[in-house]
């Protein structure tokens, strides 16, 4: 989408002049938006996005205040809890009222901006947004807080607050706006009582932030140290705030250091499947699954009841792991493996639950069992949000991409092929064709050794912390930890060379250069 940047600042300079620009008020949200859509385009270009979308992030600069000019005439105050919602009042006025066609004629994005303008202020962005609108709102709300912080060091504190400096040096911060800032997150308006609540959470909005670019910016800035150095007249107000400089300057501090992991670009991407770019759920022991498998078995001669399958199954599974145990012991020099560490293949169960009652299954019929099996286990299979745009935008920038599962082929490969994924790597391997599964080093290494990666430029992105996360720790590579519904226990704390994602698509595209 092609964004004529003259004709939108033509058609804001208009807009605004509507308002009394020689209030001090709207001039500050004038001057506040032009830096915004700046520092838009700024934390764009450090996710290397194309040209025009570091374009459309400037404009959702420009746009993203519309709503605050109208705002103040109708109810003299920024205040939304004392007024209206300026970010929905803002769409509404853009996309409602029809007002985005003045600045451009193209609708193709119409959605994303809606929803970026209408969200920007919101405490979270709600659930089920698609990636790209996301990572725009997100860039969005990171350019304005980013900015928040200047406005509140620039224009007194006094005037934006409605309060008089003797009300200002003399509050303090609320003991639940003081228990927010120290969880680490952005304070609630609700919670703010005190002119002094109003600082904190201000100081607060760096827990939001999104992109190292961001947090770059904040530093280079110097605005939250700032704030921080709030005078007050109050020696309980002075004591909340050392310990407010205490908590957001070590917070600041981690940040710093985890910048050499967040920041880092690698050539090989090494993807965990199932729990990280699939979302799945399987049920092996529900009744109805050994049921049809007893009649899809007995219909091809090998008679069972379905408790009876069930035992032997087991019990043959059971086996298969005592025996490939000894088989992979011996094959790395008698290396004594953990059992979690061994994988059998699922076609030699299934074609033993036939012979065992004399019926020889050829290699397609075993393949069919092996679908029907799963097929009859599972109650869902999807990709994740944000997955093919990962897969694809890591391919547009000469990234290799790989696959290490612990899974069964038979099951898997069908699944990815269905799913339109399996064409997307550079190589797959698949814990049932080598007898040993994450996290035993000796499955990474088949993997390193087959397509001659180097540690230093790879790193493993997994959602299970003791398969992915310390088994690539074991090995010596980076690693990603993403946490789903198929996790298991969060864990507390990661290896240094690991980073913490909050969803998957923060792989490739929620990171910058500085």
């Amino acid at each position: 989408m092609k964004i004529n940047r003259q004709k939108v600042l033509k058609v804001f300079g208009e807009y605004v002049d509507n308002y009394d620009s020689g209030d001090e008020k709207v001039r500050l949200k004038i001057e506040h938006t032009y830096r915004v859509s700046e520092l838009c385009e700024n934390i764009a270009r450090s996710l290397k996005l194309k040209e025009e979308e570091c374009s459309l992030a400037w404009l959702l600069g420009m746009l993203h205040d519309i709503g605050r000019f109208e705002q103040l005439k109708q109810y003299g105050t920024f205040a939304d809890a004392k007024s209206i919602d300026h970010a929905m009042y803002g769409a509404e006025i853009l996309f409602a009222q029809g007002k985005i066609r003045d600045y451009i004629d193209d609708d193709r994005e119409d959605g994303l901006l809606e929803t970026a303008v209408a969200n920007h202020s919101a405490y979270r962005l709600p659930e089920g947004l698609d990636e790209k609108t996301r990572m725009f709102s997100q860039i969005l709300r990171d350019g304005d807080k980013i900015d928040i912080l200047k406005v509140n060091v620039d224009f007194p504190l006094e005037e934006i607050y409605n309060v008089s400096t003797k009300e200002l040096r003399s509050a303090e911060v609320s003991e639940e706006v003081m228990e927010a800032f120290k969880e680490g997150h952005a304070v609630l308006r609700s919670l703010k009582r005190t002119p002094a609540d109003h600082v904190v959470g201000h100081i607060s909005l760096v827990y939001e932030l999104v992109y190292p670019r961001s947090y770059a910016l904040v530093r280079e800035q110097g605005y939250v140290q700032q704030l921080m150095d709030f005078q007050s007249e109050n020696q309980k107000t002075q004591e909340q705030f050392r310990q407010i400089r205490e908590i957001m300057n070590a917070y600041l501090q981690r940040k710093d250091e985890r910048t050499g992991v967040d920041m880092k670009e690698y050539k090989n991407y090494i993807f965990d499947l199932y729990g990280t770019l699939v979302d799945i759920h399987t049920n092996e022991t529900k009744a109805s699954l050994w049921k049809n498998m007893a009649v899809i078995y007995s219909m091809l001669g090998a008679a069972y009841e379905p408790g009876e399958l069930k035992k032997r199954y087991k019990k043959l599974v059971h086996e298969e792991i005592s025996r490939m145990k000894k088989e992979i012991s011996h094959k790395y020099s008698n290396e004594l493996l953990a059992d979690e560490e061994i994988e059998i293949l699922l076609e030699k169960v299934f074609r033993e639950l036939f012979m065992q009652k004399g019926i020889e299954a050829d290699d397609a019929q075993i393949r069919q069992i092996g679908v029907v099996f799963r097929s009859l286990s599972m109650e869902y299979l999807k990709l994740f949000e944000g997955v093919p745009e990962l897969l694809m935008r890591l391919k547009n920038n000469g990234k290799k991409i790989y696959l290490l599962s612990n899974a069964q082929r038979m099951f898997t490969e069908p699944e990815m092929k269905m799913l339109g994924i399996y064409d997307s790597f550079d190589g797959i391997f698949y814990s049932s064709d080598a007898g040993v599964k994450k996290p035993s080093f000796h499955f990474y290494d088949a993997l390193f050794k087959k397509y001659h990666l180097k540690k230093e430029e790879s790193v493993m992105i997994g959602n299970e912390y003791h398969a992915d996360i310390y088994g690539a720790d074991r090995y010596g590579i980076d690693s990603m930890y993403v946490f789903t519904a198929q996790s298991g226990e969060e864990p507390s704390s990661l290896p240094d060379n690991c980073r913490r994602l909050k969803q998957i698509s923060e792989v490739y595209c929620e990171r910058g250069i500085f």
